[in-house]
């Protein structure tokens, strides 16, 4: 079955095609040492997932792994040291210069979301949250890892808003109450029967939607 990720869960969660976004909560720039490794756990078991060539991932992790161990990335501090420091091994050990990994804030739910993320061939990318996407990325970063990350959406299908879509988004917006940002994802959705993944409670009631409360940050 199609799927879609509504509004931002894209930047918490996706992206983990090289974006992975801790689980762990924080309010600072400052990574503890379990926040470093398990970030670097989660990007080696997304690449493992989704790189194309199998065996090389395979490599990467196995180095980057020993690395790890070996202390190489104790001494991070930063979230921008960490996407630098990472991609940087990342090319050295792949000889790909297309990896680049970045961390931002993420979300309790992430895991929740994991499968419809990762079935790549399905995901369905309403045009409307890359605008979305890209904001939260260089709120947070700057306008180059912004970029990163619509490229990495850009994977998944992205379904434009056409004229027909649009009069599809003001009959849903009308009929549901719905914001105009949410009426154009839940038409999308319905446009491809697919099921629309959420943490939104706009969706919470609506057929062909699994919706999950939002987690509480501690």
């Amino acid at each position: 079955m199609k799927v879609l990720i509504s509004m931002l869960f894209l930047v918490s969660s996706l992206l983990s095609q090289i974006l992975i976004a801790s689980e762990y909560q924080y309010d600072n720039d400052y990574l503890s040492q379990d926040i470093i490794r398990k970030s670097i756990s989660d990007t080696l078991e997304v690449l493992n997932k989704v790189y194309v060539y199998p065996d090389k991932a395979k490599e990467i992790q196995r180095e980057i792994t020993k690395r790890m161990h070996k202390g190489s990335y104790d001494n991070i501090e930063t979230k921008e040291e960490f996407g630098s420091r990472i991609t940087a091994d990342l090319r050295a050990v792949s000889k790909d210069g297309h990896l680049s990994i970045m961390l931002v804030k993420g979300d309790k739910n992430a895991g929740k979301f994991a499968t419809a993320i990762e079935d790549i061939e399905n995901l369905l990318v309403p045009s409307s949250t890359l605008t979305e996407v890209f904001k939260c990325i260089m709120r947070q970063r700057d306008e180059n890892a912004a970029l990163e990350g619509i490229a990495h959406m850009e994977q998944g299908r992205v379904v434009t808003l056409d004229s027909s879509l649009a009069i599809d988004a003001a009959v849903f917006g009308l009929k549901y109450k719905l914001p105009l940002a949410d009426s154009i994802i839940y038409a999308t959705g319905n446009k491809f029967t697919a099921m629309v993944w959420t943490q939104d409670a706009n969706f919470k009631v609506l057929p062909n939607v699994k919706y999950f409360p939002k987690a509480n940050t501690t």
